[in-house]
């Protein structure tokens, strides 16, 4: 009978505890963000008035020639912004990872929108314009702050690109040449929590920069991304990266969409005239319907090729081709766009009982194989976490393995060469933010109803993003055309 009578005040006090810890839970949580987005607004003011947040990219490479990669800064061109990539024409505008948020934003500063993770939140504000140019500084009037030196590499940035060798003022560590390398190595802060890296001990990774990623190409440089939402999770941060944006929040097509087909595509041209002077601009498009697509060589303009190299394009496609059937589809825009760099996910939760699909290792390898294409790189980029079947790590690295014999075709040792296997994850960026999205980017939580909510935990910086695209690009630049190491 004691039993009896203590068992209702032992599950009371269960359900009260539990109750307890949510609800402290819940309030430790709105209070923590309440108090890192007043934070968060503050440092955004601070660092556009206070110049020493900055690194200055120029002293360290120093130049009397205007056209410095390092002295040029992306900014918008008209009006016109890509679609489904504003704010809510509303003030009703909030800031949590709920799609009803929690706080409702308010000016920090008199006169100034407030912000969510430094994007600002004002209504009918876009996350993406479609064009921008670059500007000198020589060639403008206005204030012009330098990008984020660390974030973006100009920090530690090691001397490859050949216009650059004879402004340095010294030489350092080469490019990384293996993943090892890469991972040996340690997160950097700064004084600026919008601006830290991964730096590798013995070598260095490749700026996120447009001019250098195109500076040994003969005209230009082309990568397809194929995936879900991780990938284009990565397009985005490349894109702003390439833009120099200091915070982003993503907004992105609703399921209908999806299912008929979305390609995302950015170009970056840069061209020189007689005077060996600089002209930059880039263009944004969303391309919808696009599944019954059979030609995929106008998304982008023709490039002005010629045996002068007075251009430089950049071409950057993003498919939404979550499962591993639908990147096998998308194998002849791989080759219509003749793509130097192809970067992939392997099915991650759509994919939930294939470990690894023999139809796609098999499309892999032809990508790599084409008779043209033969510097064409694949970067297999995975996000490991989720319902996902067990095994399909070991079973991508056995696929690349150079013991593996049990490939469909015959993949020699250059073409091994040519593959690289990564699991985000490992740089030690993304925390609060993809423990509660599950996504490193900060995004929109109400597509085609309302965008109103930008998700956002932490620094709207994807970090983690920007490390893997820089990592990436660092061990496939051979395929943006051959330089010494």
């Amino acid at each position: 009978l004691a039993v009896f009578r203590v068992l209702p005040l032992i599950l009371f006090a269960l359900i009260a505890g539990v109750s307890l810890f949510m609800l402290v839970d819940r309030r430790y949580e709105s209070e923590e963000a309440l108090e890192d987005i007043e934070y968060k607004g503050q440092l955004l003011h601070n660092i556009s008035t206070d110049a020493s947040y900055h690194f200055n990219a120029n002293e360290a490479h120093a130049s009397n020639n205007h056209n410095n990669i390092w002295s040029a800064r992306w900014k918008q061109l008209g009006a016109e912004c890509a679609t489904e990539q504003r704010l809510a024409n509303t003030t009703d505008l909030h800031c949590g990872f709920s799609n009803k948020g929690e706080i409702t934003i308010q000016p920090l500063i008199e006169n100034e929108p407030g912000t969510c993770g430094g994007v600002r939140l004002e209504p009918n504000y876009c996350l993406m314009p479609s064009r921008g140019e670059w500007i000198w500084g020589h060639q403008s009037n206005e204030t012009m702050l330098p990008p984020l030196p660390r974030r973006f590499g100009s920090y530690h940035h090691r001397v490859n690109s050949s216009e650059e060798k004879d402004e340095a003022t010294n030489q350092s560590s080469p490019r990384c040449n293996t993943q090892q390398d890469i991972f040996d190595g340690n997160k950097q802060e700064s004084p600026d929590n919008f601006d830290r890296e991964w730096v590798p001990n013995s070598c260095s990774l490749v700026p996120l920069n447009p001019f250098t990623w195109t500076d040994n190409s003969k005209c230009q440089v082309t990568i397809v991304m194929m995936g879900d939402s991780h990938i284009r999770n990565l397009f985005t941060a490349t894109v702003h990266g390439l833009r120099g944006s200091s915070a982003f929040a993503e907004a992105h097509a609703g399921n209908d969409a999806k299912d008929t087909g979305i390609i995302l595509t950015y170009e970056w041209r840069k061209a020189i005239d007689g005077d060996d002077n600089q002209r930059a601009s880039d263009h944004y498009v969303v391309h919808q319907n696009t599944h019954n697509q059979r030609d995929y060589t106008s998304l982008f303009d023709e490039c002005p090729c010629n045996e002068d190299i007075n251009t430089r394009c950049l071409r950057i496609a993003f498919i939404w081709a979550p499962h591993f059937a639908d990147q096998v589809k998308h194998v002849q825009l791989v080759n219509d766009l003749n793509a130097d760099l192809v970067i992939v996910e392997p099915g991650n939760s759509y994919d939930g009982t294939t470990v690894l699909s023999n139809e796609w290792t098999s499309a892999m390898e032809m990508i790599l194989q084409q008779p043209k294409n033969d510097h064409r790189h694949l970067a297999v980029l995975h996000f490991p976490y989720g319902i996902q079947p067990n095994g399909r790590s070991e079973a991508i690295e056995a696929w690349i393995s150079p013991n593996n014999n049990s490939t469909t075709t015959a993949i020699t040792e250059h073409t091994r060469k040519r593959i690289s296997y990564w699991q985000q994850g490992k740089f030690g960026f993304g925390g609060m933010q993809s423990r509660k999205t599950w996504h490193y980017a900060c995004g929109l939580g109400r597509i085609q109803v309302k965008n109103d909510v930008v998700q956002s935990i932490e620094m709207c910086t994807d970090e983690a993003d920007t490390s893997y695209i820089r990592a990436i690009t660092t061990l496939h630049f051979d395929a943006f055309g051959v330089t010494p190491r």
